[in-house]
């Protein structure tokens, strides 16, 4: 969607990852505050275990605000109308390296183990990489009553 602002990013040799293509249902999101959370969790899961540079958001103008506070992200690009969408989306990054202690101790159910990453992204067969061992920083064991 954006691919003249992140193609030189990607010249650049960045990884970028961009987990924001969901929706949660309004009423749920209603009954359940933490499913936007839990919803975005998985894609910043994703970028400790590829190791990402930068982590995005193409999202509505209205959501902006939700990702500039919890993952600290600013416009990368303005709002476009795609091909297929109601409404323009425009596109927001992070530098997760720079941002992610700082994210965790604001949410700590950010945190991910290297154990749940390789369950969730290690392709059968696929060996660790040393990439893993180099981000066990922040890995903490968080407690939830009742969980």
């Amino acid at each position: 969607m954006y691919s003249d602002v992140l193609h030189p990013e990607l010249d650049r040799g960045k990884i970028i990852v961009d987990p924001t293509r969901f929706v949660a249902d309004p009423e749920k999101a209603k009954k359940f505050t933490e499913l936007p959370y839990v919803t975005v969790r998985l894609g910043w899961v994703a970028c400790g275990h590829f190791n990402a540079d930068l982590g995005l958001a193409s999202v509505r103008p209205e959501h902006r605000a939700f990702y500039r506070r919890v993952f600290l992200q600013q416009p990368m690009g303005e709002p476009r109308l795609f091909p297929g969408l109601l409404k323009p989306v425009g596109l927001m990054a992070a530098d997760y390296p720079a941002i992610r202690e700082r994210v965790f101790q604001r949410f700590p159910l950010m945190r991910s183990s290297a154990f749940e990453r390789r369950m969730l992204f290690q392709r059968n067969g696929e060996r660790s990489s040393p990439l893993d061992m180099s981000r066990c920083s922040h890995e903490r064991a968080t407690i939830v009553p009742g969980a």
